[in-house]
């Protein structure tokens, strides 16, 4: 609000009128000139008193020249031998504080180019006297208006704010890996008399097997291993704070339920994915950064008269990561033994079984600078005059 001379009572009514609040003027008051931003009810008698003017508020109604040292102000002005002016006999009347003109209003333009500009003009907006003018939903132009001071110190800010905005480059490897190994033998006798009785064991599906009228001899022996490796790799870039997602496996079609009209019967089919499911998201980026990595591994296990059954592990973690260095993250690790014997009347056998297995993500994360820029380059450069722009 701009005043220019204005009675200070009739400067109070017309500020109080947006809030709806009752106002007493008992004297019109001194003259009032300035320029005020009431945001607020209260702001009126704040911001009036810091210009040397009264006004009385009470949380529901204003009072303009109502007290006592309002009235002897205004029988001040007052003309000398006046009977209505008690200082007339005292000397001159005192000579009202001169109030200094507003500041007249500075523009400077800028220009949005990386971030959203309806969240850089709401925090522009918050700084005291600034008139921050822009398009809101897309980036380009953009007008400063107030004092010089606050004009110059806005635009600062902004060139803090809309700045190329920080980028990694993400490496990743998930390195799935088994080995499994397994050992056994066997060896058994039996005799058989005369009617057909039995005494002692024998395997017909041994590897070597001896047979001769009243005896049966077996011997078995298995000795195996088997090794894999499967790495899967990709690489993917991503802003600070946002996130990148992969997935890396199959749909399995599964039956939820029958549709019957009376046209058709139906069967409504739902898809579920396996395999992996990575997401990386970035929250803060210095010297270091902030990841926070979520990773799933689902499998089909088996198969029933309800459907398919799965199993999924999965893991989800916010670290600290150096910048240039490799990252490992175990998804799934198993490690199985088991070793088995028996004894019989005439007969002898072992197995042992060993397994290793286990999924790995392993990842390291480098930042991109903008195109173009050096080292303590400004990455906002300043516009080229028109006539530079013609030359290109």
């Amino acid at each position: 609000m701009l005043a220019d001379n204005v009675a200070l009572g009739d400067l109070v009514k017309a500020a109080a009128g947006p809030f709806r609040l009752p106002v007493e003027v008992c004297k019109p008051g001194p003259m009032v000139t300035g320029r005020f931003d009431f945001k607020g009810a209260q702001d009126i008698p704040v911001l009036l008193a810091e210009k040397g003017f009264s006004v009385d508020f009470d949380g529901t109604s204003f009072r303009v020249g109502c007290d006592q040292a309002a009235t002897e102000l205004q029988l001040a002005g007052a003309p000398d031998g006046s009977p209505l002016n008690p200082f007339g006999a005292r000397g001159p009347a005192p000579v009202a504080a001169s109030v200094r003109p507003p500041e007249p209003p500075t523009f400077k333009a800028g220009r949005i180019r990386y971030r959203d500009p309806s969240k850089i003009v709401r925090v522009l907006s918050k700084m005291p006297g600034l008139s921050v003018i822009a398009d809101p939903d897309i980036p380009g132009p953009l007008l400063l208006a107030g004092p010089a001071a606050i004009v110059d110190q806005a635009t600062a800010f902004m060139r803090d704010l809309d700045r190329c905005p920080d980028q990694l480059q993400i490496e990743a490897v998930v390195i799935s890996s088994s080995e499994s190994s397994e050992r056994s033998r066997g060896f058994g006798v039996q005799f058989r008399e005369p009617g057909n009785v039995l005494i002692g064991s024998y395997d017909p599906l041994a590897q070597a097997t001896i047979s001769i009228p009243g005896l049966r001899l077996f011997l078995d022996g298995l000795a195996g291993s088997s090794t894999l490796r499967q790495n899967s790799s990709f690489s993917s870039r991503v802003l600070l704070g946002e996130t990148v997602k992969l997935v890396d496996g199959q749909e399995i079609p599964i039956r939820a339920a029958t549709s019957v009209t009376d046209r058709e019967t139906r069967a409504d089919v739902v898809y579920r994915s396996i395999g992996h499911k990575l997401s990386l998201r970035v929250d803060a980026l210095d010297d270091e950064a902030v990841l926070t990595v979520e990773h799933e591994l689902s499998n089909q296990t088996g198969s029933g008269d309800l459907g398919p059954s799965f199993g999924t592990r999965s893991t989800m973690s916010t670290m600290r990561v150096a910048l240039g260095r490799p990252v490992m993250i175990a998804l799934s690790g198993t490690d199985l033994a088991s070793k088995t014997r028996s004894r019989g009347l005439l007969s002898r056998s072992d197995a042992t079984t060993a397994l290793k297995g286990g999924i790995y993500l392993v990842f390291a994360l480098k930042r991109l600078v903008c195109g173009g820029e050096a080292e303590g380059e400004d990455v906002q450069p300043k516009a080229a005059p028109p006539h530079e722009k013609r030359l290109r």
